[in-house]
């Protein structure tokens, strides 16, 4: 599945895995006691068009990283690196490949109850398949 691979893309580079804690990208929201900084993903999935002849081999997708850090710094770093490594990226992700990908930030707020900062950055890209 793409997102295990973006996953697992994202978890293999040094810099990044070194900004948040210990494995922390997860699906859809955060394990209770997770430690900070850390991401939760969102993917939607990709429809593949229709053309001549069949389908296309090109299926779009939006991935959405809920980033999740103590200092609006901490959320800055991980946004940088998440951009590094992916906007602009065609190339494999573990076992999948992905072309034209961009990263757009979404909004950075403030989470009123617990003070953490949060950033929603959203990827589109296509999966070659």
């Amino acid at each position: 599945m793409i997102e295990n691979s973006i996953r697992a893309y994202l978890l293999a580079d040094p810099t990044l895995s070194g900004l948040l804690a210990v494995g922390a990208i997860f699906p859809q929201i955060l394990p209770e006691e997770q430690g900070l900084p850390a991401i939760a993903y969102e993917l939607t999935e990709g429809q593949r068009d229709l053309v001549a002849g069949g389908v296309s081999n090109l299926a779009p997708w939006v991935l959405t990283l809920n980033i999740y850090a103590k200092t609006y710094d901490g959320i800055r770093a991980i946004e940088t690196e998440i951009n590094r490594l992916l906007h602009g990226y065609s190339g494999p992700v573990d076992a999948d490949f992905i072309g034209g990908s961009r990263v757009r930030i979404v909004t950075r707020t403030n989470e009123q109850k617990t003070g953490n900062r949060r950033s929603i950055l959203q990827i589109n890209f296509y999966e070659r398949g």
